[in-house]
């Protein structure tokens, strides 16, 4: 069976999420906390519930996408950050599978003209398991906590309320991803290693950096951090901790993006 969806997805999408036994993957870049909501009030308590998504501060704060919605979800299930993620797929009991240009939020399974398929071909569902996968195997890939959440909701309250409009009325997500205002909220919320390496990187011009970037903050931190014989892999794992904040986009291996001006 392979269908084509162009009718508002959000009662055929709950429906599969409370028939659901043992597993619902989900993926998406855009995820609000009434569809959370949704999701956690109809599924069966055994039933796991995974999620790639892309956390980034200025989408959470233009209320594109809900900080509270990733809190909910990753009490007692799994939550992924992917930086550059754009896919939208949804697989539940490896069983039948939903592909779609509808984000997890109001307007993209309600309200929105959104274009998809639903299926249980097995072919297209192996596909999809397999690049489910790879995703959250992926490198590029990072395992959000509890602790990266309130993290990132410490920045989100110490940000003027007038740095950023609101977009509580959009029908679709803002795509600028750059937070472009002043940083004293980010820095007041890092500390040690991750604060002196966003400073750093703050002092570079281009938005784009890579592994020879990296090198060069770790010999102007040297004298910081004498102690430290392997001051680069350090900083690579700073940077995992900034990408799982919304500050950095892991590009490709190597090679990454300040998420900031």
């Amino acid at each position: 069976m392979i269908d084509i969806v162009n009718t508002a997805l959000h009662k055929k999408f709950l429906s599969l999420c409370q028939s659901a036994d043992a597993e619902i993957q989900l993926c998406a870049p855009f995820v609000k906390e009434e569809i959370i909501d949704d999701i956690l009030s109809v599924k069966k308590d055994n039933v796991d519930v995974t999620l790639i998504t892309n956390i980034n501060l200025k989408s959470f704060y233009n209320h594109a996408s809900d900080i509270a919605a990733i809190k909910k979800l990753i009490k007692h299930n799994t939550v992924y950050n992917r930086s550059n993620l754009h896919a939208k797929f949804y697989i539940f009991d490896r069983t039948i599978c939903i592909i779609t240009s509808a984000n997890l939020t109001i307007s993209g399974l309600k309200r929105n003209f959104e274009y998809g398929i639903i299926t249980n071909n097995k072919s297209l569902l192996n596909k999809s398991l397999e690049d489910f996968k790879s995703l959250t195997d992926d490198t590029l890939t990072g395992k959000i906590s509890i602790y990266n959440v309130n993290s990132i909701k410490k920045i989100l309250k110490l940000i003027p309320e007038d740095q950023f409009p609101k977009f509580h009325n959009l029908k679709r997500p803002i795509m600028n991803d750059i937070y472009d205002k002043d940083t004293k909220a980010i820095l007041d919320n890092l500390t040690g290693w991750k604060k002196n390496v966003f400073i750093e990187l703050d002092l570079i011009e281009e938005q784009i950096f890579s592994s020879e970037t990296v090198h060069c903050i770790a010999g102007k931190l040297k004298e910081q951090y004498p102690q430290n014989h392997n001051r680069d892999a350090k900083i690579r794992q700073v940077l995992q901790q900034l990408r799982d904040i919304g500050l950095v986009r892991f590009i490709s291996p190597g090679k990454y993006k300040k998420l900031w001006v």
